[in-house]
């Protein structure tokens, strides 16, 4: 496969430039306060501005000059970036700067600071420059942005006919097309969307640039909280790591810091001030569809900042700013409302059948089955969250309590400290705003039953700039109170203040610990060493992932016209044959089937010949005939297994069903353990022999902190994986054959099932990681009755021994009834499961 190669990457860095000159100059000649102009917001506004005028001229090129030659697009890009340029110049002069006279942070402290700043930058671009790109929703913006790349029609954008494009994605998105008409300018540069190449530095280019800005607004008022809220923003983990990997979030939090400074330090008398905000607004909607909310929180800091009286200027300019908003941002959701019915929507059909059960796969799945969950990992996951968002919505809480007014009947929106300095008080008075009007809506809508804003930790980075701000804002008071920090402060007799210092840079530099983690996570997931990441191609990286071993097998092996239906559409991006998503529209009907024969025909009258089934489950799979079709080898045949990443022909294979094994709690030894895991820390108790058929719990006995603890049922008699095993206490199986592991369960949990292999001597020969062996998830309701798990697997050909494990979380309970483990022979014979798996 290609890759960008230097030559691209000067080109892209040339029209990155170009970009980033016309953002400096259309913000430098906006109506600034003077102290933005001290601290040189203009220059970072348009630093920030620079690739969201990269995309939007990629969306305008790609609707008004629909089928031309990339070539073509990349210079009317050029042209229209030189012509802001151009305009900016000539419509408008540049006001007269003026000299920032205020004395710049020093000593130890500021260093370290510092130097954890560039620890995250550092992450960020080793992350996004040297890992191949595997996290799922990156690649199918990739996929999408190919599509765009093999029309060069904006209407082929959201991906909702499959016939468009070489890939057959169905991805009914109601995000605004930003992201995917950059994707698009980058394969466009690099001339070829084989790889993902180019793309990977758009995530980091929002993101950085957003953190650029948000220290120059914290500058505004002092260094310290210029540098610690740019810390707080860079160094939380989801953040970090989502821009290193390709996701879109690093765009709506970049165009909420355009919103904060717009807000914030622009002069609020004129009605070009208003066209301006609601310019910016309008702009910061087309990075997400949640970003519709940017412009009701919008109005509401507007309000905080200028007061409520309805003055009929201060009425008139928050009608402009709507207007205007309205104007710039229109088209992307009024076409989302003639397309689906509504201008945001993450429901598509296959999501809304009823029998699948999607509601409970992401309730449960994601930890939020019950109201005390809900609360702490839904409502309040910011501070519960760790392994997202480490302690920044703490950090916000001590800002907010250092910031707090000295008097208790003031303003609470009004800060105490400096109370007469006037960008601080705009500044905290935009941030408080945004984040907790967000906070409030998700409340509401959680309150009124609607999951939408919960069920993923992502959504919640978008006032991520506004909660870094707060941060600053607060710490920095303390943090400069102390006297060896900053040498001008006075002395305090009370050492309070100082120990909170150390504490706070303790956090700081263990934090880093964090995105260490991630990065080694994600390292191993691959299995690389930290000299392969620098002498690898990234062909070479991918080679280790299962997802791309299936893929290539895929190209290698099947014809030409194979239609594969995939469970895991992202993972097609690495393949040159055609998919249907699993949430194709057309598979309605296999969906509703019951018997596992006719859904088969079913597939093949929509001319699927293979199945790819990642190493996961979702309802699709299992509250469908798709999990029975699998297990099944008169009804198919698995030609390909990476893994747990499996590649299946809807032919019947040659071998058939032998005796089953019974292998549970009542026929065998097994074990159970409680874990007990922070991010990096964890605890594991074995609590001794699992007695037949007992019933298994999980979670303290308070409803708090319930994520992180788990319970692991285990065949054979020791609770380590990794640790060498008598070989008489496990599974004994043959390398290399084909085996039907079904566990029956019952109980109300989440259950994840697994597989460790170990050779002839009891060795480990996993990578240590549980998660690669992963072979099922699914929920357990109690009102649902029992649940089975079946799938096929193929133990390695060293593997002569195995054992089974099923992991449940939180406050659950789980009673294992049934594991059998039988073994696909050759020859004619039975076909059908002991017991046939049902949905």
């Amino acid at each position: 496969m290609t890759k960008a190669d230097l030559g691209h990457w000067l080109q892209w860095f040339a029209l990155a430039a170009v970009a980033t000159c016309a953002g400096v100059v259309l913000a430098s000649r906006l109506p600034w306060m003077d102290d933005a102009r001290r601290a040189h917001v203009p220059t970072a506004f348009g630093v920030a501005l620079a690739p969201f005028l990269f995309g939007l001229a990629g969306v305008l090129v790609l609707g008004l000059l629909p089928g031309a030659s990339t070539t073509v697009h990349v210079y009317a890009v050029v042209v229209l970036l030189f012509a802001v340029v151009i305009g900016a110049s000539v419509l408008s002069r540049v006001p007269q700067s003026l000299p920032d006279e205020r004395r710049r942070g020093g000593g130890m402290a500021w260093t370290l600071a510092n130097m954890l700043v560039i620890v995250w930058v550092l992450y960020v671009l080793v992350e996004a420059l040297l890992l191949p790109l595997v996290a799922n929703d990156a690649l199918e913006y990739a996929t999408v942005g190919r599509l765009l790349f093999e029309t060069r029609d904006l209407l082929d954008y959201p991906a909702i006919d499959p016939t468009r494009g070489s890939s057959g994605l169905y991805a009914p998105w109601t995000h605004p097309p930003l992201y995917t008409a950059s994707i698009y300018l980058s394969y466009a540069v690099q001339g070829h969307a084989e790889m993902p190449g180019l793309m990977r530095a758009i995530a980091p280019w929002y993101f950085l640039s957003g953190a650029l800005l948000l220290r120059s607004l914290g500058n505004t008022v002092s260094p310290w909280i210029g540098l610690l809220a740019m810390l707080v923003y860079v160094s939380t983990p989801l953040a970090a790591s989502g821009a290193g990997t390709s996701l879109i979030d690093a765009l709506p939090m970049s165009g909420l810091a355009l919103v904060i400074a717009a807000v914030a330090l622009l002069r609020s008398e004129s009605r070009a001030t208003a066209v301006v905000r609601g310019a910016t607004v309008g702009l910061a909607m087309w990075t997400h569809s949640q970003a519709v909310l940017f412009l009701p929180l919008t109005l509401a800091a507007l309000g905080a900042v200028d007061g409520w009286k309805p003055a009929r200027d201060r009425m008139r300019n928050l009608a402009i700013v709507s207007a205007t908003a309205c104007a710039v941002a229109a088209w992307p959701y009024l076409r989302n409302l003639v397309l689906f019915g509504s201008i945001v929507s993450d429901n598509p059909v296959v999501f809304a059948m009823p029998q699948l059960a999607w509601d409970e796969y992401f309730a449960q799945g994601r930890g939020l089955q019950g109201w005390p969950t809900r609360i702490q990992y839904g409502i309040l996951k910011g501070w519960f969250a760790i392994e997202s968002f480490g302690p920044t919505f703490w950090f916000m809480l001590a800002g907010i309590w250092v910031m707090r007014p000295i008097r208790p009947s003031a303003d609470w929106l009004r800060p105490g400290a400096v109370g007469s300095d006037v960008a601080q008080d705009r500044l905290w008075r935009t941030a408080v705003t945004l984040v907790f009007g967000y906070l409030a809506g998700v409340l509401l809508s959680t309150v009124l039953g609607m999951d939408l804003m919960i069920k993923n930790d992502r959504y919640l980075l978008a006032v991520l700039p506004g909660c870094a701000l707060i941060s600053g804002l607060g710490l920095a008071r303390m943090v400069s109170s102390v006297s060896w920090v900053d040498e001008s402060a006075p002395r305090w007799r009370d050492r309070g203040r100082e120990v909170l210092v150390v504490l706070l840079a303790g956090v700081l530099t263990l934090q880093c610990g964090m995105g260490a983690i991630y990065l080694h996570l994600k390292r191993t997931t691959l299995d690389l060493s930290f000299a392969q990441l620098f002498q690898q191609s990234q062909d070479e990286k991918l080679r280790n992932w299962p997802g791309f071993r299936v893929a290539r097998f895929m190209t290698e092996h099947l014809p030409g016209d194979a239609l594969v239906l995939s469970e895991r559409p992202a993972e097609m991006y690495y393949t040159r044959r055609r998919m249907m998503s699993f949430l194709d529209p057309r598979l309605v009907p296999v969906y509703g089937e019951r018997d596992p024969a006719s859904a088969v025909r079913r597939l093949k009258e929509l001319g699927i010949t293979h199945v790819q089934l990642p190493g996961y489950s979702h309802p699709a799979i299992y509250n469908t005939a798709l999990q029975a079709i699998a297990t099944r080898p008169d009804l198919s045949t698995l030609v390909f297994s990476a893994g747990m990443e499996q590649l299946y022909a809807l032919q019947p294979s040659a071998g058939h069903l032998g005796l089953p094994t019974e292998i549970g709690p009542s026929a065998r030894p097994w074990v159970r353990l409680h874990r007990y895991s922070l991010p990096g820390v964890g605890l594991t108790l074995e609590d001794g022999e699992l007695p037949g058929n007992a019933r298994s719990n999980s979670g303290f006995p308070l409803p708090v902190l319930q994520r992180g603890v788990s319970a692991m049922l285990m065949s054979g008699r020791d609770g380590s994986v990794q640790k060498d095993q008598f070989p008489d206490s496990l599974l004994q199986v043959h390398g290399g054959h084909e085996y039907l592991v079904e566990i029956e369960l019952e109980g109300d949990a989440y259950a994840y099932a697994y597989v460790f292999q170990y050779d002839a001597a009891g060795r480990y020969l996993g990578r240590g990681k549980p998660s690669s062996e992963l072979i099922a998830e699914v929920p357990v309701s109690a009102s649902g009755g029992r649940r089975i798990i079946a799938r096929r697997i193929t133990p390695g050909g060293s593997t002569s021994n195995m054992r089974i494990a099923i992991e449940h979380r939180g406050d659950t309970w789980l009673r294992v009834l049934s594991v059998r483990l039988t073994p696909i022979e050759a020859g004619t014979g039975p076909s059908m499961p002991s017991q046939a798996p049902r949905p």
